[in-house]
């Protein structure tokens, strides 16, 4: 009878927290460490991507995150190295559901990547920010619920994986990074969203932080979710944060043991306060960090809330070590637009909007936008170079006077703010 009782009491739990309409979603960001790029002191003996592979596996059982962004991945443009560990240490053991984005991108000899648990997370599209040393990528990810788009809206999560310039002397190059960030941010007037990687900030003062989360409008700032801001290298006041080194000393890892916090995840302003998506409180940590490694190797102090073969995954894997929070998501409920349409992202119905470049000399902009909208031009470093208030359906720009790069053209007219970005030869 007690038995009995206590299944439907579970039973009920579980239909009252359906009914509630309410989920949780694990985030993990992971600076992996040259993975599959050797060189220097990094070789396949000391840097072999299958011993990283079964570190890695374990890491992510213990953890089982919903979202895994990553920075030092090598890039390739088959996805080799993104392909691997997929196979390799995510869908294994009868896990298959892991997937990733469908764009492999770089700049670079390393990148980012994401990885998602398809069961719960849909991809919805990438971007990328030109950004120095290595390109800053936008993920835009969606939760699926139970009832998507028949009672429940859409509830988008974007991703924003930075690696900044590493170097104590180089914060101008990781302030002008943020700079080229915001700027896109501020074009493209988003909500949920997480700024993420590793940033090799030494305190709250760098330019590149306040950039962040004391941007000039301020509904745009990020915000740290534990409130730890302040010098937080070589600062016990900060190593329950510190994130690198998990090495005393190693001939591919930094060394120094851990005394830094380069590693974030930072969230935008809504997700303190909205009711769709919120930053659950409590949640945000390092992972395998307990405070007990100061100016150590993680191997030299034990954590008693993690498993030993948690701890040494983490230390063959990287030297820097993860950073993890999770959201709360709240379904949104479906609204129709009054055309006999649904509106998948509960806002007025979207223009059409096409960029190309029939040659090398001219931008082609198509729109059914029936009011005026501006064209911007902003090249690598955030500078705006051009900019065009219009109502026409089609503009043919002469971009044959300007320098050969990458640059983003911003289309912001009333009811939309759309980017894509294109390069110049």
């Amino acid at each position: 009878m007690i038995r009995s009782l206590i299944i439907i009491m579970a039973l009920l739990c579980s239909f009252s927290s359906h009914m509630m309409g309410q989920y949780e979603v694990k985030v993990m960001q992971y600076n992996l460490l040259n993975y599959g790029n050797n060189f220097g002191s990094c070789t396949d003996y000391n840097n072999s991507i299958t011993y990283k592979n079964s570190k890695l596996k374990t890491i992510f059982a213990h953890v089982k995150p919903d979202i895994i962004t990553v920075n030092e991945i090598a890039y390739s443009p088959d996805g080799r190295y993104v392909k691997s560990i997929l196979d390799n240490a995510l869908n294994v053991d009868g896990v298959d559901y892991y997937k990733t984005s469908d764009k492999i991108k770089g700049n670079a000899s390393i990148g980012n990547a994401v990885f998602f648990n398809s069961k719960k997370i849909g991809f919805a599209g990438q971007d990328i920010i030109t950004t120095d040393p290595r390109f800053t990528d936008v993920y835009k990810l969606y939760y699926k619920t139970p009832d998507l788009g028949v009672t429940e809206d859409t509830v988008f999560i974007y991703c924003f994986v930075a690696h900044l310039k590493a170097g104590r002397d180089d914060t101008e190059r990781r302030r002008n990074a943020a700079k080229s960030i915001m700027i896109y941010r501020k074009y493209k007037q988003q909500d949920n969203c997480l700024m993420m990687g590793d940033f090799n900030l030494y305190t709250n003062q760098e330019p590149a932080y306040k950039m962040f989360t004391d941007y000039e409008i301020a509904d745009l700032n990020f915000n740290d979710p534990v409130n730890a801001e302040g010098a937080w290298s070589n600062n016990s006041n900060y190593k329950k944060y510190h994130t690198q080194s998990t090495h005393s000393s190693s001939k591919c890892a930094v060394g120094g043991g851990m005394d830094d916090r380069f590693d974030f995840i930072l969230v935008s302003n809504n997700l303190l306060k909205d009711d769709y998506l919120k930053y659950k409180q409590g949640s945000y940590k390092a992972i395998g960090q307990d405070g007990s490694f100061f100016n150590k190797s993680i191997l030299q102090s034990h954590n008693s809330g993690m498993p030993a073969s948690v701890i040494d995954a983490l230390y063959n894997c990287s030297d820097h070590l993860p950073v993890y929070l999770e959201l709360i998501v709240k379904p949104k409920p479906l609204t129709n637009t009054g055309d006999g349409t649904t509106d998948i992202n509960n806002k007025t119905k979207q223009d059409i909007i096409n960029i190309y470049q029939p040659d090398d000399n001219i931008l082609n902009i198509n729109t059914s936008i029936d009011d005026s909208y501006t064209i911007r031009l902003i090249d690598a470093t955030g500078r705006e170079i051009l900019f065009k208030k219009t109502k026409n359906s089609e503009e043919k720009i002469n971009i044959s006077t300007f320098d050969k790069g990458i640059y983003i053209v911003n289309i912001l007219s009333k009811n939309r703010s759309f980017s894509k970005q294109i390069v110049i030869k």
